[in-house]
């Protein structure tokens, strides 16, 4: 029994240690970590730019796919109305969520409410 709750103690001592390393983390993707030094910031920039390329390709080719399957099942014209469609739709959503950014709070917690009490 003893060596049951030993184990549970190192279990969640790690998981601990591994939510702080993902909340530092999320700091330095988002720009908040003031620890960081000059080189940190620049990997972090680096690692971000590569993401969003990965992004990007990974975009274009969901994208050619669904042109793809568009096209196939409907005939062009079908594409093209319904990327026009998109381009308003997103437009609109734009406009909304510039509205709504300001009343959002997405700052991540973890733990339980009474640990984030003095935050």
């Amino acid at each position: 029994m003893l060596t049951v709750a030993r184990q549970m103690k190192s279990n969640c001592a790690s998981m601990a240690r591994k939510i702080e390393l993902l909340e530092l983390s999320q700091r330095k993707l988002l720009g908040n970590s003031s620890s960081c030094s000059y080189e940190e910031l620049e990997a972090t920039e680096a690692q971000l730019k590569r993401s969003l390329q990965n992004i990007r390709i990974r975009k274009e080719e969901k994208l050619l796919q669904l042109k793809a399957g568009f096209s196939h099942m409907f005939g062009e014209n079908t594409w093209e109305q319904w990327a026009k469609h998109k381009e308003v739709v997103a437009q609109q959503s734009s406009s909304k969520s510039s509205l709504l950014s300001s009343h959002v709070e997405t700052e991540l917690q973890i733990g339980l409410p009474e640990s984030r009490v003095g935050q």
